[in-house]
């Protein structure tokens, strides 16, 4: 020590030629250990007190110690080990006190083997603090004061620099240009002084609560979290902070980060039993509240869970961290998940934010062993808690069904089984909580197509059928987990709250599931079950505007259930088809919802019992035969669905559609079945009311394009008997100018040439029927008619005429088909016809005065035109001349050839505004009246 005192040099150059010689056949460091030996045994308090400012000096005399533990050299490392392990508790503190000493003076060049030394013997000898608290925070903070003097000196003139030279400067990372060796090693040096305090800290060294908070409050400030402050309020210290800034650009960021997230993660997953004082100063009176967190582990995790919550949920591209960051990210998660306390108030909705954030990571472009690794902390969420996974069990449904779904077939990967065996977990642990009901009620029916994630591909993959709840039973029964969903919907979808919008997704979605996943076979219960849920459906929804929910998932749902389950016929049929009469009085219906009802009961209707005759057509039947009578008003939508399904029911054309519907419902038993009409026998009993429906007049305030698509139809089915069974071409069709143009233009679009011929043999009984409406319609052209257009007479001469165009279509269709050239020229030059009908054309003509179209204004020699009674403007003689000559021109310019099928849709239209036109009549004449009756009260 006199030796030291004068000059250490001298000193440190022996020790230095000793363990820093190259020739192992020397033993030069294996003697020396003894040396050293001797040194630090012979330490006592007097010695520590008598050389206190020499003992810096000994520090790197024990590193050199210290160091032999890892010599190249066998021997030299078991005698370094051996002699070191002989070493008392005071040798021991003694040389460690040296160490100290000398860590205290050291520079940061000094410092970085110094500290790196420290590291490896406190992990081979754990309960060793190899440096005190004090000393180690002091440092640590001191580094971080000078950071911060450093930033504020020169961030103005680096970002000044970084700009000119054209650089990205983000607002809150640090700038990071070519470090120089100085500032490198100070770098180095905070973290590997970081790097010992943690891993102290995680050996469960001693330490005081306040140095826990300092040392808490260095680390966030080196992981860059912002806004850190370390708060004493009357001896309670708190650290608070803000969001973490991350730039995985910054290698000294990334160095600084990887070590405190090592750090982190030995400090989360070490627990120790609790120490005997602390268990001495539990009063007696909590002490058995108490008892069992006393058989647990502490850990000084629990000071630093909030940080690590913190750090998930600021706003950090995860994605960008790289595989190893993220892996080491996700593994402090998975050790907070599963061992600490996550059930605390506290971190609750942080916990929540934190799992979201891993959840979507799931369907990122990370690595496999990652999304196995993030698949792991949510199996470990959902045994810890029930509460937790609930908040975010609907994002893992959607994420994990996206992860399968892109998997497709490839089921044998770890990624697939893992995914699959959580959801199944998942299912069991909350299907009897409502779970099934969430899941339809969060997919929306927009989504069915969507590629990306196919939810009932996932509940066909994951439930298996031979899946039990556990610990549950229904009167008796053992609870199947693929029956689950729909007895989730049953019992619990009219007790719960949700709009009427979520109502139908959640009824569409549990159709798709009985459709695609799980038909049969269902338990008797459940199907009991299911009629009562029918007629509470029907009491539940009376009030509801047709335009507030969707019904036709529940029609084809039942579909199902009665094909899948024939010999429960008794149960089902009843409700079923009072959800029909339900659903057609009041809600809007789909045709293939309707049709799949009816051919379910093709499934039944050999099964002994059943009704030979199909109980949905018959309910179809009597629909229409009271909304065409007028016994009851069907919604217009509702009565053209219902007249479409019968109409391609008896059209070819509608064949292959209903084939279609066929195969879907009746599976297997479609191929063998020879399809046989549903309406064909019911149609004559409906033919009577639809002619009395073609003549009355429309009774829609507005004669719409919907009215129209009825008429047409009703039209075309009239038709479509006549033409099975020629017979009916009813005698008392003069009666009726409306049904006339209808039937005869549904004949031309049809081209029905069998009845077109029939029909021209009523030529002299129309033609009378022409002759004699020309000639008794009563106009009175002396006297203006401002309501001329809604008159009964307008509408009767609109429809003769329009008779008598439709007519002559029927006639040159005729001759064009007809092979008979004797037939055919008397049909296309029929003189009589023409000469029959000119008489009266001509006489109707004449009773219009001339002087009713215009009279001569003798001063200004101009005429005024005249219509309805009402003067528009004036017209020159010259110009009304030329409008005359152009007029006669027209009969020596040969006829434009119209094509027949534009003709006969422009008299489709024309027949169209006529309807229109007698709608709007019932609301001119009732004005008028109600003008009249308060006029007459007046006076």
């Amino acid at each position: 020590m006199k030796l030291i005192s004068v000059d250490v040099r001298y000193f440190h150059a022996c020790v230095f030629k000793i363990f820093e010689d190259a020739n192992w056949e020397n033993f030069c460091r294996y003697q020396g250990l003894d040396n050293l030996f001797g040194l630090f045994t012979k330490m006592d308090a007097a010695f520590q007190t008598e050389w206190l400012k020499l003992l810096s000096h000994l520090g790197p005399v024990f590193s050199y110690f210290v160091g032999c533990l890892w010599d190249k050299e066998e021997y030299v490392r078991s005698k370094a080990y051996a002699l070191i392990r002989t070493l008392g508790t005071l040798h021991l503190r003694s040389a460690f006190r040296c160490w100290e000493a000398y860590f205290l003076t050291a520079t940061d060049r000094q410092k970085m083997s110094l500290v790196s030394l420290m590291i490896q013997l406190n992990a081979l000898f754990p309960d060793w603090q190899v440096l005190q608290w004090e000393s180690l925070l002091e440092a640590l903070e001191m580094k971080t004061t000078v950071d911060i003097i450093d930033e504020y000196t020169h961030s103005s003139s680096t970002r000044a620099d970084m700009l000119k030279e054209g650089i990205n400067v983000p607002g809150n990372d640090h700038i990071h240009c070519s470090p120089d060796p100085q500032t490198a090693q100070s770098e180095n040096v905070k973290v590997l002084m970081l790097t010992l305090a943690l891993q102290m800290l995680s050996k469960h060294l001693s330490i005081e609560p306040a140095q826990i908070y300092r040392l808490k409050f260095v680390l966030v400030q080196y992981m860059n979290f912002q806004n850190c402050e370390l708060i004493n309020n009357g001896g309670e210290i708190t650290v608070e902070f803000d969001i973490l800034k991350y730039n995985p650009k910054n290698p000294s960021q990334v160095a600084m980060m990887t070590a405190c997230i090592r750090g982190l993660k030995k400090i989360m997953d070490s627990f120790a039993p609790l120490p005997a004082e602390t268990v001495a100063t539990i009063a007696s009176d909590s002490l058995e509240q108490n008892k069992m967190n006393l058989a647990e582990n502490s850990s000084p995790g629990v000071h630093f869970i909030d940080v690590v919550l913190k750090m998930m949920n600021s706003g950090v591209d995860l994605t960008k961290l790289g595989h190893m960051m993220l892996k080491a990210w996700l593994e402090i998660v998975l050790i907070v998940v599963y061992k600490h306390n996550i059930l605390d108030r506290e971190y609750e909705q942080h916990i929540v934010t934190c799992m979201k954030q891993i959840i979507e990571l799931l369907i990122e472009d990370i690595s496999e062993e990652n999304k196995l690794l993030i698949l792991e902390i949510l199996k470990c969420l959902l045994r810890r808690s029930d509460h937790l996974t609930a908040m975010v069990l609907s994002k893992q449904i959607l994420a994990l069904g996206r992860l399968m779904t892109k998997l497709g077939v490839r089921n044998s990967e770890p990624i697939y089984l893992k995914a699959k065996q959580f959801l199944k977990s998942a299912f069991l642990r909350f299907a009897v909580a409502g779970l099934f009901v969430l899941m339809f009620k969060n997919q929306a029916v927009s989504d069915l197509h969507n590629s990306e994630v196919d939810l009932f591909f996932v509940l066909r993959t994951v439930i298996d059928p031979e899946d039990i709840i556990p610990d549950e039973d229904v009167r008796g029964e053992i609870v199947y987990l693929r029956d689950q969903p729909v007895r989730d919907v049953i019992d619990k979808l009219m007790k719960q709250q949700m709009d009427r919008k979520a109502f139908s997704t959640v009824l569409h979605n549990t159709s798709r599931y009985v459709e695609t996943v799980h038909r049969h076979p269902y338990s008797e219960n459940i199907l009991n079950d299911y009629a009562r849920f029918l007629n509470a459906l029907i009491k539940y929804t009376a009030d509801w505007r047709r335009a507030d929910w969707n019904i036709n998932p529940v029609f084809t749902m039942s579909a199902i259930l009665l094909r899948e389950h024939p010999y429960h016929f008794s149960i089902l049929l009843p409700p079923m088809q009072a959800i029909l009469r339900h659903g057609l009085q009041n809600c809007n219906i789909q045709v293939e919802a309707i049709a799949k009802l009816m051919v379910a009961y093709l499934a039944i209707d050999s099964i002994p019992g059943a009704q030979p005759n199909n109980a949905f057509v018959g309910i179809i039947v009597d629909e229409l035969k009271n909304a065409v009578s007028l016994t009851t008003r069907l919604n217009k939508d509702t009565m053209l669905t219902l007249l479409e399904l019968v109409l391609w029911d008896i059209n070819p054309i509608g064949q292959e559609w209903y084939t279609k519907i066929e195969a879907t419902i009746l599976g297997e038993k479609a191929y063998n079945y020879h399809r046989t009409s549903f309406f064909e026998s019911k149609l004559i009993q409906l033919l009577p009311f639809f002619v009395n429906y073609m003549k009355k007049v429309s009774v829609s305030q507005q004669f719409t394009k919907k009215d129209f698509k009825i008429h047409s139809c009703i039209a075309q089915l009239i038709v479509a008997m006549c033409l099975k069974d020629p017979k009916l071409m009813l005698e008392e069709v003069t009666e009726c100018f409306r049904f006339l143009n209808w039937f005869i233009l549904t004949l031309l679009k049809e081209q029905a040439d069998n009845l077109i011929h029939d029909m021209v043999n009523y030529e002299i009984v129309l033609t009378e029927l022409l002759v004699l409406t020309f000639n008794t319609i009563d106009i009175d052209c002396h006297t203006p008619d401002f309501n001329f257009s809604y008159s009964p007479t307008s509408k009767r001469l609109l429809l003769c005429f329009l008779l008598l165009k439709s007519y002559i279509l029927l006639k040159l269709r005729n001759g064009s088909v007809n092979t008979d050239v004797t037939l055919k020229s008397q049909v296309l030059n029929a003189i009589s016809f023409w000469m029959t009908l000119w008489p009266a054309l001509r006489k109707l003509l004449d009773s219009i005065e001339y002087s009713t179209l215009f009279m001569l204004d003798k001063d200004t020699n101009r005429s005024t035109y005249q219509d309805n009674g009402v003067i528009d403007h004036l017209v020159s003689l010259d110009d009304f001349r030329k409008q005359v000559e152009k007029l006669k021109e027209m009969f020596d310019v040969p006829p434009i050839e119209v094509p027949a099928a534009t003709m006969i849709n422009q008299l489709f239209l024309e027949l169209r505004d006529i309807m229109r036109l007698e709608a709007e009549s019932i609301i001119v004449q009732s004005n008028n009246r109600a003008l009249a009756q308060t006029m007459t009260s007046t006076y």
